[in-house]
């Protein structure tokens, strides 16, 4: 793919979870800098782009961003170079309109337009998340729109914020059909919810799915508690190797307050993604954790998600685990989401 995309100046790569579409990503990102290019990495999620950029960090002539933190970062350099803030001219022409969805791209496209665009390659990971009002300052950001070079990673079926993204590359997309993250057992558990071309499953059998039932929230944290113990103390796996993903955030904070009132180790800490590092266990919602990944993840919460209607969520969440998957909720909801797991 990566010698494939050598001769491409605009490209629409399309992959399932797990196919490598972050990786090649960075890689090409990280090739197109090093040939002299300033290059941007972009995707949605902060979470994502901060994990990216920590591991680009040595990289001269990379940028890795979240989109809204380029928006954030030009708006912040024309209120610094002129007394301008854009983001309030834009809250003040367009009264009433979505802050992150329309007023953060208009003033990013009205900052590019007094400064002219930077980059001469620009590597969109995530697209799928992208509204259509991001793509005008994407494209306004790159040197030349002729010459310039865009591409772009998406997966359709983890459009968990219905998003209709008019992305400006024509043509169908390269697809990346072979899962490389998760082991056969988590394919078949996360694939269930996805919809779309085959994806080859991996050749690693790995451990069966295991689901942890019981009828509240409070003694389902136990059980998390239990077993987080089993995995560090006595399967000695580090704590920051663990996730564990809520599918909805309308419980976290119940979520997090149980967990805290449960008996782990001391070492261990509970973090959100942001708080990533040593003996750091993360709790977070699987939204937040798209594009991530963790060698163990414990998908919770997920009761009120229905199959259908929540599908990406799901797809999503199950899909985020290297080597070990659990699953804790009710017998109900586990019946309901796992019965042919």
């Amino acid at each position: 793919m990566l010698d494939f995309l050598q001769r491409q100046r605009r490209v629409m790569i399309a992959g399932g979870a797990g196919t490598a579409k972050t990786l090649i990503a960075k890689e090409k990102a990280i090739r197109l800098a090093g040939e002299g290019m300033r290059a941007l990495l972009l995707c949605y999620n902060r979470g994502l782009a901060d994990h990216l950029r920590e591991q680009c960090a040595e990289i001269e002539g990379l940028d890795v961003a979240s989109f809204h933190q380029v928006c954030d970062l030009w708006n912040r350099r024309v209120l610094a170079k002129t007394g301008t803030d854009l983001l309030a001219e834009a809250r003040r022409d367009y009264p009433g309109a979505d802050l992150y969805n329309e007023l953060m791209p208009i003033a990013l496209s009205n900052a590019v337009d007094r400064n002219g665009g930077i980059y001469d390659a620009i590597i969109v990971d995530e697209a799928q998340d992208f509204a259509d009002d991001f793509w005008l300052p994407v494209e306004m950001l790159l040197t030349d729109p002729e010459a310039a070079l865009l591409y772009v990673f998406l997966d359709e079926n983890q459009d968990i914020y219905r998003r209709s993204a008019s992305i400006p590359v024509p043509g169908e997309p390269l697809v990346l059909d072979r899962n490389c993250r998760n082991t056969a057992a988590i394919h078949d558990a996360a694939y269930r919810y996805y919809r779309g071309g085959s994806v080859q499953q991996p050749e690693i059998a790995g451990s069966p799915v295991e689901i942890l039932t019981a009828p509240t929230l409070e003694l389902q944290a136990r059980q998390i508690c239990q077993l987080v113990t089993r995995l560090t103390q006595t399967e000695r796996i580090a704590a920051h190797d663990i996730a564990v993903l809520l599918c909805s955030a309308s419980n976290r904070e119940t979520c997090e307050k149980f967990l805290r009132q449960c008996n782990m180790p001391k070492s261990i800490r509970l973090g959100r993604i942001e708080d990533y590092g040593p003996n750091s266990l993360t709790v977070d919602i699987v939204a937040r954790f798209k594009g991530l990944e963790r060698a163990v993840t414990i998908v919770w919460e997920f009761g009120d998600c229905d199959p259908e209607r929540d599908r990406e969520t799901l797809y999503v969440g199950l899909s985020r685990a290297k080597s070990l998957l659990y699953a804790c909720g009710t017998k109900e909801a586990c019946a309901a989401k796992f019965e042919r797991v």
